[in-house]
């Protein structure tokens, strides 16, 4: 099965080397989403931290988040939401032209949702991975003065930079 640019069994959970990667997606400079190549991203254009470890990260977030809902929705049906806001926040870096995009309320929200980043005990390599790279985006993001809904405390933030 072809989906987004992977060929993905439907109860296939894999590592994010891309085992099932096709070939044209890899530096596919027409997808929108290939930060690398986009357009509106030139090169030498200066770029967070954040912005550039989530373009470095690109195609292992997108097949660990999409893995993750495959191999992983019926015992953890929050995966959805986990790659919905992934999506928001890609979508965002790759508009906002190497400037830090206002994605703080996105990644409050995956760090909720997983219980700041705990991995589960079922859990399988692609999505102790995943998780973990989000919250390295997470950490970077906020590092860098990007502000969460200001829900949090101080605590959870030190929960989640611990994990």
């Amino acid at each position: 099965r072809l989906t987004g640019g992977y060929a993905i069994p439907d109860d296939a959970c894999m590592t994010l080397e891309g085992t099932y990667r096709t070939p044209h997606n890899a530096h596919n400079p027409h997808n929108p989403h290939n930060l690398k190549h986009n357009p509106h991203n030139p090169k030498g254009h200066t770029m967070t931290a954040f912005t550039d470890y989530i373009t470095a990260n690109l195609d292992r977030l997108d097949l660990g988040t999409f893995a993750i809902t495959r191999a992983h929705a019926a015992h953890h049906p929050e995966v959805f939401d986990v790659r919905r806001n992934y999506e928001t926040i890609r979508d965002r870096v790759a508009a906002s032209h190497g400037a830090q995009p206002q994605v703080g309320e996105e990644l409050a929200q995956i760090s909720r949702l997983t219980g700041g980043y705990a991995i589960p005990d079922d859990a399988c390599m692609t999505l102790e991975g995943t998780y973990r790279m989000l919250q390295e985006a997470h950490r970077l993001y906020e590092a860098e003065g990007g502000a969460g809904t200001g829900t949090e405390s101080a605590a959870d933030a030190d929960a989640v930079r611990v994990q």
